[in-house]
């Protein structure tokens, strides 16, 4: 017998229990990814929680800072939505068609932040260095910068090396706690996960940006609606922010 014959019956059996086996034992779907600036990050888990709990569905969460996720948008990661705290790469993605429904939802503060909540923190007379986001990658660490050099700081402090540089607001946080750092520049509502005190310093403020990217399916979309939403309104307001265009 031609062999090549003999095989026929065994393929078409087994695709006929490989289809069955996918309509009857379907893969669970993979959610849907979202792209989430750090600073920001513990606000949009609890907008996504109380969106979950509405009947909406979860979407996993990978957050870092500004720069780091345009790029990895650029370079085709398998995001369906993002949420910028600050409108500069949110810009330069749309210049390239990577993202698009892009509107900004809330404007977030600068804050100085200590982890006591008895003693104010003199930016000048600090005891050991003052934690700040990298400037060149993260809202925060930007104006932050821009804040100390309208103060006549920034110089005479990195002339002193008072500065610990680190990735993003929470890797400020840890520095704290960790004694390599006195106090932080970060987004106002940083207190609320980690207690202590902060300052907010008037006049920096950063407008926050939410968009679809091209693979963007109903979930992501139905979660930047909600963003949008009276319904998450509260949540900003929580956490510090100004809730813009309602």
């Amino acid at each position: 017998m031609n062999p090549r014959f003999a095989l026929r019956p065994y393929r078409s059996f087994f695709g006929l229990f490989s289809l069955l086996c996918l309509l009857l034992f379907p893969c669970p779907s993979r959610a849907e990814v979202m792209a989430v600036a750090a600073g920001i990050a513990p606000a949009v888990e609890e907008a996504l929680a109380l969106h979950v709990a509405g009947g909406g569905i979860p979407l996993e969460m990978v957050t870092g800072s500004c720069t780091a996720l345009a790029r990895q948008i650029a370079a085709e990661a398998p995001y369906g939505m993002a949420l910028f705290s600050e409108p500069r790469w949110p810009r330069w993605l749309e210049e390239r068609g990577l993202l698009k429904e892009s509107v900004p939802f809330a404007l977030g503060k600068l804050a100085l932040w200590w982890p006591q909540s008895d003693r104010i923190v003199d930016l000048t007379v600090l005891p050991w260095p003052l934690a700040l986001p990298d400037p060149e990658t993260t809202a925060y660490g930007f104006l932050g910068k821009e804040y100390l050099q309208e103060r006549g700081l920034w110089k005479k402090m990195e002339k002193e090396e008072r500065f610990l540089i680190v990735a993003n607001a929470p890797a400020c946080v840890l520095a704290v706690k960790s004694g390599a750092a006195a106090a932080a520049l970060v987004p106002v509502g940083t207190e609320i996960k980690a207690g202590g005190s902060i300052a907010v310093i008037a006049g920096k403020t950063t407008e926050m940006v939410a968009g679809l990217l091209p693979s963007a399916g109903p979930d992501s979309r139905s979660f930047l609606a909600y963003c949008l939403s009276a319904e998450a309104a509260p949540v900003w307001r929580r956490w510090g922010f100004e809730v813009t265009g309602r």
